[in-house]
């Protein structure tokens, strides 16, 4: 009765009540007569455990684990949930300088009192793709910047998008005396404004396509045109850029197998979305000759079988069919929308 009652005087004090053990025997000297044989077996148990931890130690570099443990323990105590502000900034990434010499030397110089440490990348970290655009091509990584940094299995399509952009604002905006003036203020105004380098070639492209069309502030015939007056053939004007769309989003598609090859998952590809590449150009095809659309349903067949073989069950053919359908309906549709670029050339004309 007064153990029970201690018990619960304890529990009311937040306490905790343990039970003597079972070898805990009431004879002291037959307690201690346990407890030696205990310890040695004990004491050669831990010998065990330190030998083990040497040979991890040796193995896994524990002493660099255990300091990455303590800095981040440290980080937890005294910088609590906090990612910057005025007196603290945390900065996570990549860096080209491979043996950090050049971040160290920065930092030294700057007076900022910090910790740089340069842990090993996760396993299923990748690193993102370093930019090495000609001069003429870098002000459109913006674009690749917009939607992250390309992977290492990943195409920068800067240098595409250099030549396609600038092709269709000229093409759309297609005059003389407008385009040189933008290509003016955007150089004018190029170090404040770092995007205006894209409005350089765009105003210089509408400049080229103002000789072809003939047109000089919004005059036209100010002199002959060097290939035809957007209104003298409209359908032409419009079905220039569908082939240009067409052969864009072609190369798209051939990307999307060089990045694959470079996945090493090319044999995929070729069992799968290669039939969808091949359908999309044999219904572009068909418009021209008939046979185009047999070409086409032999890619959808590739790309349909393909996936059901590569699942091997039923539910994927299925599957396969619904995608397809989607996915031609989208690029046939984008194919398409290229008809806004003769559109706006027509309504600037």
């Amino acid at each position: 009765d007064d153990i029970q009652a201690l018990a619960q005087q304890a529990a009311l004090l937040k306490g905790r009540v343990y039970d003597a053990p079972a070898w805990l025997a009431a004879d002291a000297a037959e307690t201690e007569r346990y407890i030696a044989p205990r310890l040695d077996a004990l004491t050669s148990g831990e010998r065990r455990l330190r030998s083990e931890i040497e040979a991890l130690d040796a193995k896994h570099d524990l002493a660099t684990a255990l300091s990455d443990a303590n800095r981040l323990q440290w980080v937890i105590q005294n910088v609590r949930a906090l990612e910057s502000g005025d007196l603290f900034c945390w900065i996570t990434g990549w860096t080209r300088d491979f043996t950090g010499a050049r971040l160290v030397d920065a930092l030294l110089r700057s007076g900022a009192r910090a910790l740089l440490h340069f842990p090993p990348p996760g396993p299923k970290a990748r690193a993102p793709l370093l930019l090495d655009n000609p001069l003429w091509a870098r002000p459109f990584e913006i674009f690749s910047r917009a939607l992250g940094m390309p992977s290492r299995n990943e195409a920068d399509p800067s240098v595409l998008l250099a030549i396609a952009v600038p092709l269709m604002f000229g093409y759309m905006f297609g005059d003389v005396g407008q385009g040189l003036v933008i290509a003016a203020a955007a150089f004018a105004v190029r170090k404040r404004f770092p995007i205006a380098r894209l409005f350089i070639a765009g105003g210089l492209a509408a400049a080229v396509f103002g000789i072809l069309f003939g047109s000089v502030f919004s005059v036209h015939h100010a002199f002959p045109a060097f290939w035809i007056d957007p209104l003298d053939d409209p359908l032409l004007i419009l079905a220039v850029p569908l082939a240009g769309g067409a052969a864009l989003l072609t190369l798209g598609l051939a990307l999307n197998a060089l990045e694959a090859w470079w996945r090493g998952e090319l044999v995929p590809w070729l069992t799968t979305d290669a039939g969808h590449a091949v359908a999309y150009l044999g219904i572009l095809a068909g418009f021209l000759n008939p046979a185009g659309f047999a070409a086409a349903a032999a890619g959808a067949l590739i790309f349909c079988l393909g996936h059901a073989l590569r699942d091997r069950r039923l539910a994927a053919l299925l599957c396969a069919i619904a995608e397809l359908v989607e996915r031609l309906l989208q690029i046939l549709i984008n194919t398409l929308s290229f008809a806004r670029v003769g559109a706006f050339a027509l309504a600037h004309a």
